[in-house]
């Protein structure tokens, strides 16, 4: 007796745990197999009734932590006239999950919708113009007059999840296709905006009825609300080319009004690659093989309907142009409607060095443009063999400045005046592809003057003076 007494409670709580996994073991193994059955029936009967989709899940289980469902080989058929926008996929696993903190508030809201495994195809169909469309700037139909952030946060629905899913998209109206290998996807209600992650591997762009697919892969970062779309991150890369930025577009999106778009980017582009793709994608088949790299920084800012505002700076390296060989590029300026700055741009090779400052070309009906050349121990042969000119007999370095101005449209006209100026010009007599004997060599040579080209003749004024002597020259 006494050792009963003693250990009552224990014994007590030893038979009320037997009894309750002895109950759990009952319900699961001939109570829960029936429940899984009718919850797939009701799935099934719920989803064809009432869904624009006819969900049809294949086995269900359970899961405690978190509380929620996991659906096995879903079956989604579109129906109700959805059946030549979407086509039917399956889905490997649809996890569905409760929110525990919305529960213990005793709120029923869904924590979590993750997707994994599936082929999602969706085709964007040309509609005709009617009173639900809208002609502004993302030429997108108008969402529901009363669709604002505050109405989505009533959705229970907390996050959704795609993991290594298929997509593609096909948009008749715009001629496009995309497709993605892989996305990962994570969006997340944040009852006053939408969080998003996007990872998209082989992320494939086509255009309808050409061949030729730009491909890349996708990495953002955004944030979405009443008051528009921000990227914190934003990276395209294909090959050794690849394109990070950050930026917003402002407005109310979700009524087709956009305030402004800034941005902030930086590239590192490989210019074969680029070259390819222009001529590929754009079908331009003359347009020039390019090879080298290109690095930019660019700040950006557009106000519709024409307001553009950018700075710049890029350097490239190696650049080649068919066979022309530019040699490194370091420029900066900037971008408006109006008007190209250009406030420097340097040009160095093997050939010497060349700068352009206060450049700017108007975009008017002339193409009016205007420029400083600078030029300091230009290597003349070597910039003539750089553009393809090889084997030009003349050997001589050139310093000075050329203010040059013209137009580039209508009728195009160039002007430049200044000065140049070389220590030593050389001209030889070439024979067999060497040299063979010196025809000129002249010492301490300044040439000041001007030059005008325009598209019927070419005239020059010139002061020539070597060594001591001087003479004049027209034409």
């Amino acid at each position: 007796m006494t050792f009963l007494r003693r250990h009552l409670r224990i014994l007590i709580l030893a038979g009320s745990l037997a009894g309750l996994f002895f109950l759990i073991g009952f319900f699961e193994k001939y109570h829960l197999p029936r429940i899984k059955q009718w919850l797939l029936v009701e799935i099934e009967s719920y989803s064809h009734q009432n869904s624009p989709v006819r969900v049809w899940p294949q086995s269900v289980d359970f899961g405690w932590l978190p509380l929620g469902v996991r659906l096995h080989d879903v079956k989604i058929l579109p129906q109700k006239g959805l059946e030549t926008t979407l086509a039917p996929t399956k889905i490997t696993e649809l996890d569905v999950s409760l929110n525990l903190w919305a529960l213990a508030r005793g709120q029923l809201r869904i924590g979590e919708i993750k997707i994994s495994g599936a082929d999602l195809n969706l085709i964007i169909r040309a509609k005709k113009d009617s009173p639900g469309t809208s002609s502004g700037p993302l030429n997108l139909p108008n969402a529901p007059s009363d669709l604002t952030f505050e109405t989505l946060a009533q959705i229970p629905i907390t996050a959704l999840t795609l993991e290594n899913v298929k997509f593609a998209i096909k948009a008749e109206e715009q001629g496009l296709a995309l497709q993605s290998d892989q996305i990962e996807l994570k969006l997340e209600n944040r009852f006053r905006s939408i969080r998003g992650d996007v990872q998209a591997r082989n992320l494939k762009f086509k255009k309808t009825g050409n061949n030729p697919v730009f491909e890349t892969d996708l990495n953002t970062n955004f944030m979405f609300d009443n008051d528009g779309l921000y990227f914190s991150s934003i990276r395209l890369q294909k090959g050794e080319s690849f394109f990070d930025g950050t930026g917003s577009v402002r407005g109310h999106l979700l009524k087709n009004q956009i305030k402004d778009v800034r941005a902030r980017l930086r590239t590192h582009e490989n210019m074969a690659e680029v070259s390819s793709l222009v001529r590929d994608w754009f079908r331009i088949q003359n347009f020039p093989a390019m090879s080298g790299d290109l690095e930019g920084d660019t700040e950006f800012d557009f106000t519709p309907p024409k307001n553009i505002q950018a700075k710049f700076h890029l350097k490239t390296k190696d650049y080649k142009i068919d066979r022309y060989s530019v040699g490194h590029i370091d420029a900066t300026g900037q971008l408006d409607e109006n008007k190209l700055r250009l406030a420097r741009a340097h040009f160095s090779y093997f050939y010497g060095d060349v700068s352009v400052e206060n450049g700017e070309y108007d975009f008017n009906e002339h193409g009016d443009f205007k420029a400083d050349l600078k030029t300091k121990d230009l290597d003349l042969n070597g910039l003539l063999r750089a553009i393809g000119l090889k084997g030009t007999p003349v050997y001589t370095q050139l310093s000075g400045q050329l203010p040059c101005h013209g137009e580039a449209l209508k009728s195009f006209s160039l002007t430049c005046e200044g000065a140049l100026s070389t220590p030593n010009l050389k001209v030889v007599r070439r024979h067999d592809g060497k040299d063979d004997g010196t025809i000129v060599d002249l010492d301490q040579i300044q040439v000041a003057g001007s030059v005008t080209v325009d598209t019927k003749s070419v005239s020059y004024q010139s002061r020539l003076q070597v060594g001591s002597s001087q003479g004049t020259s027209t034409a």
